[in-house]
C-alpha cells in the first residue's frame, strides 16, 4: 500500500512510550507504523522521561493526569451538560436492565468519574488533534476504558472516523476491580467499530456480561517476538525455575516461595523478573524461608527491561517458568517464555487455558496451596529427559503458531483496515 493511500491513526494510551507499563505494546507499535501514513499517540501521564524509542515521524502528545481547574472543567461540562447526562442516564438504564440491578454509590461516583474524564479527553482531542489528521483516521484505544468512550463521543459528531479499543484484563474483567464494576460496557460495545479481546475467554466473558455478542466482537491475540535464539546455553546444577511479573497480591509470589521451602530432594534455582511495592516484604520472607535450605538458591532480579530477560532465556538453560496469579487477561510474560521452550506451570485463570495444555505444561487450581504447587513441581521433574525435551519442543512450536508478533500484529492490522 503506498503512504498516499494509508490511513492516519491516533493512539489513546497510558503510559507508551514513557514510564515502564505497556511493554507489550512496544511489540505491536512497529507494524502500526509500517501501515498508517501519520500515527499521533495521546498518553495521559505525567512521566518527562521516554523510554520507549518510537520513530521520529510519530507525534506524541501527553494530557495530564489531573483534571484541569474547576473552574475550566465547570465551564467544559457546562457546554457539554446534554452529553454528560446523556452517557449517565444510558449507564444507569444499562446496570438496571443487563445486569439486573439498581446502580449503587460506589457504581454512580465512578460512571461519574469516567464520564467526566471521556468529555474532558474528547475535548482536548477534538480541540488539538482533530485538524492534524485525515477525516477518515482510525481512533485507536488501547483499553477498554474512558478513553474508548472519549473516542465514541468523537464519533458522533464526526461519524467518518473508525473507532476501536483491545480489552485486556483490569479492563475487562468486573472482579479484577475493588469496586466489582466497569462502566459504560454497554455504551462501548454498541458503539464501536471492533472491540479487540486478546483471548477467547475475555470475549466470552463480556458477552455473558452483556448478554449479547455484538458484531463488532473480535479476538485478536497479542504477539511476542523472540529476540534472540542461540543453540548453546550455560546450564548450572540446579534446576533453574523462573517466574516473572510485579510483585503485588494478585502476582501471589509468596505462594512461589512457600512451596520451595516445602521442597527437599531437588536442587533448585529460582530467578524472579519483576519489581512492585511488595518487593521488600517479600524479599524478607524469602530470606527467612529460603535462605537456610541448601537445596535452595534464590534470586530477585526486580525491575528488568525486556531485552536483559530475552538474553537471560536465550543465554541459559531454563527447566520451568511458573505463574501462579490469582488473575489474568492472558500473560504475555508466558508467551515469551514459551517462544524460548520453556514449559510452564500456571494457574487456570483468566485466558491462560489458551496456551497452556499438558502438551507444554501444566493448568493449576487456582486456589491451590503451596503443598499443591510443590507436588506439581516434584511431578514435573519426575519427568523422563526424552518428556521434558518434548515439553519444550511443543512449548517453542505453540509459541511460534500462535503468539508470533509477525502473525498476530498482521493478521491484526488487516482486520483494522478492512473494517
Amino acid at each position: 500500500m503506498s503512504n498516499n493511500q494509508k490511513k492516519d491513526l491516533l493512539l489513546i494510551c497510558n503510559q507508551f512510550p514513557f514510564g515502564h507499563g505497556e511493554t507489550f505494546l512496544a511489540n505491536e507499535f512497529p507494524y502500526l507504523h509500517e501501515n498508517f501514513r501519520k500515527i499521533v499517540i495521546l498518553v495521559r501521564t505525567d512521566a518527562n522521561i521516554q523510554t520507549r524509542v518510537v520513530p521520529n515521524d510519530v507525534s506524541i502528545l501527553k494530557i495530564p493526569l489531573k483534571s484541569p481547574s474547576k473552574i475550566k472543567l465547570s465551564a467544559l461540562l457546562f457546554k457539554r451538560m446534554s452529553r454528560l447526562t446523556g452517557l449517565l442516564k444510558e449507564e444507569i438504564n444499562a446496570i438496571s436492565s443487563v445486569y439486573g440491578n439498581k446502580p449503587n454509590m460506589k457504581q454512580i461516583k465512578q460512571m461519574w468519574h469516567d464520564a467526566i474524564k471521556s468529555i474532558e479527553l474528547a475535548s482536548f482531542i477534538k480541540k488539538n488533534i482533530l485538524g492534524e489528521i485525515s477525516d477518515n483516521a482510525v481512533i485507536y484505544s488501547y483499553w477498554q476504558n474512558s478513553a474508548a468512550v472519549a473516542a465514541l463521543l468523537i464519533k458522533k459528531e464526526f461519524p467518518e472516523h473508525k473507532i476501536i479499543c483491545r480489552a485486556h484484563r483490569s479492563d475487562l474483567y468486573f472482579y479484577a476491580q475493588e469496586n466489582n464494576y466497569l462502566s459504560f460496557r454497554r455504551f462501548i460495545s454498541e458503539n464501536i467499530d471492533n472491540l479487540f479481546f486478546i483471548s477467547d475467554d475475555g470475549m466470552k466473558y463480556q458477552t455473558q456480561l452483556l448478554k449479547k455478542r455484538y458484531a463488532g466482537f473480535v479476538v485478536s491475540r497479542l504477539g511476542v517476538k523472540k529476540e534472540i535464539e542461540l543453540i548453546t546455553k550455560k546450564k548450572s546444577g540446579k534446576r533453574t525455575i523462573i517466574s516473572c511479573s510485579n510483585i503485588i497480591p494478585v502476582k501471589r509470589i509468596e505462594l512461589i516461595m512457600k512451596a520451595l521451602a516445602l521442597m527437599e530432594e531437588i536442587d533448585i534455582k529460582w530467578v524472579h523478573f519483576g519489581g512492585g511495592y511488595l518487593e521488600d516484604s517479600v524479599k524478607a520472607a524469602a530470606k527467612q524461608m529460603l535462605s537456610s535450605k541448601t537445596n535452595i538458591e534464590y534470586c530477585f532480579k526486580g525491575k528488568t527491561d525486556n531485552k536483559t530477560i530475552h538474553r537471560f532465556y536465550a543465554e541459559n538453560h531454563i527447566d520451568l517458568f511458573i505463574n501462579v496469579s490469582e488473575s489474568e487477561g492472558i500473560p504475555v510474560s508466558i508467551m515469551e517464555a514459551i517462544s524460548y521452550g520453556i514449559p510452564v506451570l500456571a494457574t487456570d485463570v483468566g485466558g491462560t487455558g489458551e496456551i497452556i495444555s499438558d502438551a507444554v505444561g501444566k493448568l493449576m487450581k487456582k486456589n491451590l496451596s503451596p503443598a499443591a504447587l510443590a507436588n506439581h513441581i516434584k511431578t514435573f521433574f519426575k519427568n523422563s529427559p526424552q518428556k521434558l525435551n518434548a515439553y519444550s519442543n511443543n512449548a517453542r512450536e505453540f509459541g511460534r503458531n500462535n503468539y508470533s508478533s509477525e502473525k498476530n500484529y498482521n493478521k491484526f492490522i488487516k482486520q483494522i483496515l478492512t473494517m
